[in-house]
């Protein structure tokens, strides 16, 4: 009668740790795939032109943490159950009721530029997946910091209190206080949404709301009182 073979060293090895995660919880099957990942040099495929940065796309997340995810016998699922929130689940293989779940809260939706409605949802859900994916797994990239316009505080010159001292006349004239016009928020909210990773700086900004008024969203005199606050002149 023929004998079994004997298993190698490294067949037996693979055969323990393979029961080992069977037996493990999905919080400890996500603690070491979030362990794992430090050592995962994650590309950055996208590039922001304004902050000099790079950044993830969910092209980049993917391959790593499916990788992951099928040596600890996970399975992740992202869901849209309404136009509020999307729900990305990390599912243990081995007990399927033993789940771990990331809320992320979903803008509006609305029609993107260049794009019908359908194809502006398909690119509001990768974001959105990108997004829950980094916040389950722990992927950090830098912050984007909107650089919106904003009005310096006068310069206290009076260094010294003495009514003798001789002070340098300048013939620079105080800029021009510009109140902050009525289409302000829908301008600096369709920025976010055309680029959303990149810098909504003035520039920016002005880029959007000239296509604002071409697209008939803005009207030409709330166009010119936003490039006013933008730009005030002295």
């Amino acid at each position: 009668m023929a004998k079994n073979p004997k298993k190698n060293k490294n067949e037996t090895t693979e055969i323990d740790e393979l029961e080992e995660i069977k037996k493990m919880s999905i919080h400890e099957k996500l603690m070491n795939i979030k362990f794992e990942l430090l050592d995962c040099e994650i590309k950055k495929s996208g590039h922001n032109q304004y902050g000099k940065f790079d950044y993830h796309e969910l092209k980049d997340i993917l391959p790593p943490v499916n990788r992951l995810c099928k040596k600890y016998r996970c399975l992740t699922h992202a869901d849209f159950p309404d136009t509020e929130q999307v729900i990305l689940t990390l599912i243990n293989v081995d007990n399927p009721e033993d789940t771990i779940s990331v809320h992320s809260p979903r803008p509006p939706l609305r029609e993107l530029q260049r794009m019908n409605i359908i194809q502006s949802e398909g690119s509001y859900q990768t974001y959105m997946r990108k997004y829950s994916y980094m916040a389950m797994f722990d992927i950090t990239e830098p912050d984007s910091i909107d650089a919106l316009p904003t009005e310096e505080p006068p310069k206290n010159n009076n260094t010294n209190n003495n009514p003798n001292t001789t002070r340098k006349k300048t013939n620079s004239k105080p800029v021009k206080q510009v109140p902050k016009p009525a289409c302000y928020d829908s301008v600096v909210a369709k920025c976010h949404e055309l680029y959303p990773d990149r810098e909504c700086d003035r520039k920016l900004l002005n880029s959007v709301s000239f296509k604002m008024m071409k697209s008939n969203e803005l009207t030409s005199q709330e166009r010119e009182d936003f490039y006013n606050y933008l730009f005030p002149k002295s």
